[in-house]
């Protein structure tokens, strides 16, 4: 072997070296970034808003029969978890599809591990505290959507459950009931 040939091998094996090296490096910070996502998720699911917000839901919703006025304070606890969620959802999707190319699958499972719990049960209390409000606040109450981030996330985190259909089945039911669809112009009951 000559020494121009053998010191070409040695590029080559040193720039296949150095490509290997980089990609691992690019994937380990990439991991990195993905905890970090992760964890700036879970902080927004256990936050004192959160907290407090779920504190009153939970209380509202295993307490005596509420008012009127009670329902309305509660609402934007609703929303401030319901959106919470949402966040969550949002910020899991990004981990979901940069998992094979950036290695944030096992962000994405510390992420599902770690919320697991909080979904489940919110997931399936949600048709009891929504049902609770509807009845309460009236049919202006506009959150279709926002539940649908809930749903999504359940089905993600849990996979498809009796609870998320019983959700969404609520959902259904009202909206084939009332002909309130928020999406249309001038279709909101005000």
């Amino acid at each position: 072997m000559s020494a121009e040939v053998a010191f070409a091998a040695f590029t080559a094996v040193v720039a296949i070296a150095s490509v290997a090296v980089a990609w691992m490096t690019v994937r380990a910070g990439n991991m990195q970034t993905g905890f970090e996502l992760a964890r700036a998720l879970y902080e927004r699911l256990t936050s004192a808003d959160v907290t407090m917000a779920r504190k009153h839901l939970e209380t509202y919703r295993l307490g005596p029969h509420p008012t009127q006025e009670a329902t309305r304070a509660v609402v934007e606890h609703y929303y401030i978890l319901l959106w919470a969620f949402e966040q969550v959802f949002v910020g899991r999707e990004s981990l979901l599809r940069r998992r094979r190319a950036n290695g944030t699958k096992p962000a994405l499972t510390y992420l599902d591990d770690s919320i697991r719990w909080h979904v489940a049960h919110w997931v399936t209390v949600w048709p009891e505290l929504r049902l609770r409000i509807v009845e309460n606040f009236g049919l202006a109450f506009d959150d279709y959507d926002s539940v649908q981030g809930l749903c999504n996330l359940a089905d993600r985190v849990l996979g498809p459950t009796a609870a998320v259909a019983d959700v969404r089945r609520q959902i259904e039911h009202e909206l084939a009931t009332t002909g309130h669809w928020p999406h249309l112009p001038n279709a909101r009951s005000e």
